[in-house]
């Protein structure tokens, strides 16, 4: 073997040793005491604790009435078509390319579903309301 290999070889196994002894460290940067035989073990040292002040007289503790849930999202009939094109079709097109084009509902129908099979995210009601809202402001 020449030399370059051997240099190769030992700083690959430096590298490994490296990686495994940065595995056997827990968060403290101590050696894991599961891992030691028993004879390197050493006893742990006592964790120190925070004084904790304790109240003067016991208080009654009250637990805390449930948070109303949040507020659902709005309806996605609340969305309007103006909003869905500059939204979810503008990230692929200006938005005015839609608008240059003159179809019937029928083909703005056929266009969002072809545009959803080539990745736009809109559901069936978002699908619906963007068609009614292009072919009433570029329809036949």
């Amino acid at each position: 073997m020449n030399i370059k290999k051997v240099y190769l070889l030992i700083i690959a196994v430096l590298l490994v040793l490296m990686v495994v002894s940065c595995g056997n460290q827990d968060t403290a940067g101590e050696l894991n005491n599961a891992e030691l035989p028993a004879d390197d073990v050493e006893a742990p040292m006592e964790e120190v604790q925070d004084p904790v002040e304790e109240p003067a007289e016991e208080q009654e503790v009250v637990p805390e009435e449930p948070q109303a849930e949040e507020p659902e999202a709005l309806p996605e009939a609340a969305v309007d078509g103006e909003t869905l094109l500059n939204e979810r079709c503008s990230t692929c097109h200006p938005a005015d390319r839609s608008t240059r084009a003159s179809k019937s509902l029928d083909e703005w129908e056929s266009t969002i579903d072809r545009m959803i099979q080539k990745g736009a995210e809109l559901s069936d009601s978002e699908r619906d309301i963007l068609a009614a809202y292009l072919s009433e402001i570029a329809g036949k």
